[in-house]
């Protein structure tokens, strides 16, 4: 790398500040072990510590050797710069995104807006989907809840043209004749309900027992006795 270089290339895997604060702690750990190398009695040899893979994304596409003091302290330096001063956008979904969408994003974002933005991903369960977009001074909101909120007027319509409607086919469906039939006789009923009285032959009333012939008379009779 270039020691006047000044624009440092961000892989899209380091994505928000606190990957740039990760890189910052790892880088100067490793600073202090080259220098306390150089200090150290020979004869006493160490192996540097291994550094992570948002350092090692780092380093190859910006091509730096950390074993050169002054690179790794132009990239340190340029670490701090970006985590000062860099423009951080805030982004909340319903649900936790994958690591490969959010790269996306972030790779959008540094592509169509600034090189060196950082992306903050956090979590808002209530707005149901889309997201919700903020910056230091302006907030955008593309979230389902926003969008019923403002088509309240227009779903509440459609609501109520469709209760109007069920209401009207359900008395459409009703034969106007039933409602305007007069009631039925109520002497009709009971002579409906009322079991028909037969003769019987002077053979059946021997058979019959002498209560049930005395009222089969009686009604015969026209109810004298």
């Amino acid at each position: 790398m270039n020691e006047t270089q000044t624009q440092l290339k961000l892989p899209n895997d380091v994505i928000s500040p606190t990957d740039i604060y990760r890189l910052i702690r790892e880088l100067d750990m490793l600073d202090d072990f080259f220098r306390q190398s150089e200090i150290r009695t020979g004869g006493t040899p160490q192996a540097p510590p291994r550094y992570s893979r948002l350092l090692d994304s780092v380093v190859t596409l910006n091509e730096v050797n950390l074993l050169d003091t002054r690179q790794r302290q132009v990239l340190l330096d340029q670490f701090k710069e970006i985590s000062e001063h860099s423009p951080v956008l805030h982004m909340s979904f319903s649900v936790d995104p994958p690591g490969a969408y959010v790269q996306k994003i972030v790779a959008w974002l540094r592509e169509n807006i600034q090189a060196d933005i950082l992306l903050r991903v956090g979590l808002q369960p209530n707005i149901g989907a889309g997201c919700v977009v903020r910056t230091n001074n302006h907030a955008y909101d593309f979230s389902l809840r926003k969008f019923f909120d403002s088509k309240r007027e227009y779903f509440g319509k459609k609501l109520h043209d469709a209760v109007a409607a069920q209401d009207t086919s359900f008395g459409d469906a009703l034969d106007p004749n039933i409602l305007s039939q007069a009631p039925i006789n109520q002497v009709d009923v009971a002579n409906a309900q009322a079991p028909a009285v037969t003769q019987s032959t002077p053979q059946e009333q021997d058979q019959q027992p002498e209560e049930l012939q005395t009222a089969t008379a009686v009604q015969q009779n026209g109810g004298q006795v």
